[in-house]
């Protein structure tokens, strides 16, 4: 995902630690303080955003994620940055007969979603009287 350093800084709201393993998609980051489960996570590197889901906290300093991204080119010491929420797609009904990657961003050739509405990717499902 290619983006710009001012438009990193612009997501990248606080540092919370560094890389400190990488192992394919899995990553262990060492941390100022602890982030919750599910908690997204980014680094940059060479104007690439790289995106991590807090899966486990190992002890009371370090969390392992899940790189949402190819890991190629990610070494220790990298500064880590929290985004203050869990991942978060739109919701609209122009998602409707869409293809669309895990942060909302169209893989069907379409127009990017204009979507004010952005929820948790973890959620309890609907029960069966909203669904009907």
């Amino acid at each position: 995902m290619q983006a710009s350093i001012h438009e990193l800084k612009a997501h990248l709201s606080e540092h919370i630690g560094t890389v400190e393993e990488v192992h394919g998609p899995v990553v262990d980051i060492v941390c100022d303080r602890l982030p919750p489960l599910h908690q997204a996570l980014y680094c940059a590197l060479d104007g690439e955003r790289y995106v991590f889901e807090v899966y486990r906290h190992l002890d009371e300093r370090r969390v392992r994620a899940i790189a949402l991204h190819p890991t190629a080119g990610l070494r220790r010491g990298l500064p880590v940055f929290d985004s203050g929420a869990p991942l978060r797609i739109p919701v609209t009904p122009d998602c409707l007969n869409r293809l669309l990657d895990v942060f909302g961003a169209p893989l069907d050739g379409g127009p990017p979603l204009d979507a004010k509405d952005m929820r948790n990717i973890i959620a309890r499902p609907s029960s069966l009287a909203e669904t009907v």
